[in-house]
């Protein structure tokens, strides 16, 4: 294989796996915001919140699954990765977090003496 056959096939991979981890954290974002609106103990508030922190395992943990498959990362796959996974996991999750942020700001500024 040529350099250029190999540059391309590392940011094919860099761009598959960015959707794919993207599109998962995404959808995993949006059941977060549900989970976390429904709960009516402080437990599961608390359990809701601490799902959270599961998204930057995803992220960082995207670029170690290769190794598993034994193909090391180049930089035109990690680029095309980041640029990748930020894309889609913004399309994903953009209008239904900006709409569950409204609703909170509303509920927040009705007060308690409301």
């Amino acid at each position: 294989m040529r350099a250029t056959n190999l540059l391309f096939v590392d940011a094919a991979m860099g761009i598959c796996l960015g959707v794919l981890i993207a599109v998962l954290s995404g959808f995993s974002l949006l059941q977060a915001l549900v989970d976390w609106n429904r709960s009516t103990t402080r437990w599961r508030r608390f359990a809701s919140r601490l799902a959270l922190v599961r998204f930057p395992l995803f992220w960082f943990g995207g670029p170690w699954t290769t190794y598993l498959f034994g193909w090391p990362w180049q930089p035109a796959a990690l680029v095309a990765y980041v640029a990748t996974l930020t894309v889609v996991f913004t399309a994903v999750a953009l209008y239904p977090l900006y709409r569950f942020i409204v609703r909170c700001a509303r509920t927040m500024g009705e007060g308690p003496d409301r």
